[in-house]
């Protein structure tokens, strides 16, 4: 009996030891490296556009997310997967309010040319004419003449405030356009186009 005693307190020392041991060597979970789920994002608003009037297989579908706090939008990126035809020489534009800046833009435009720089295939414009609402554009695969050759990627944009600009009083949508034709010798950039406010 007394053996049987013995045995059942090292059974349960061993338990103990074992139980102790696979708390201790358990990865833990630092709380600084867990990935943060959306961050300070407030909002945020889908889009998609294409080609629709033209028989071009151009198209331009993303999201828009709104970072800061509730009154005052600090920050905007624009996730956006886009197609150019192989015969658009019009691309896919993106139009900015005169309220922000373009602080970076990342792009994989064209993808399906491994050799290409995608920087080649990327412009950025503006004007300072207070005429427009949007003062600022930027171009993706639009050569205005000629078609760039077309392809896929993904482009990501991330803009800032002017820090002049009262953004209470902001446009606060951004123009998306798609597409190119040509009518009587007239050519026409961004046959077809969405507006998507910043949410």
């Amino acid at each position: 009996m007394k053996n049987l005693k013995n045995v059942y307190v090292l059974f349960a020392a061993t338990m103990v030891v074992s139980l102790l041991l696979i708390i201790q060597l358990s990865p833990k979970q630092d709380q600084s490296t867990r990935p943060v789920m959306n961050g300070n994002n407030v909002r945020s608003a889908g889009f998609a556009v294409h080609a629709a009037s033209t028989d071009l297989i151009t198209s331009a579908q993303g999201t828009i997310f709104v970072r800061g706090d509730e009154e005052v939008p600090s920050h905007v990126r624009i996730v956006a997967m886009i197609e150019i035809d192989s015969r658009d020489w019009g691309g896919v534009a993106f139009s900015i309010p005169r309220e922000w800046e373009i602080a970076t833009i990342d792009s994989s435009y064209p993808e399906n040319k491994p050799e290409a720089d995608p920087a080649d295939y990327v412009a950025t414009r503006s004007t300072a004419s207070e005429d427009y609402e949007r003062d600022k554009w930027i171009e993706v695969g639009r050569e205005r003449y000629h078609s760039s050759g077309g392809g896929v990627g993904t482009i990501i944009i991330d803009l800032v405030p002017d820090p002049d600009a009262d953004l209470a009083q902001a446009l606060g949508e951004i123009a998306v356009e798609v597409g190119s034709a040509e009518k009587d010798g007239v050519k026409f950039l961004g046959t077809d186009y969405i507006k998507v406010p910043i949410p």
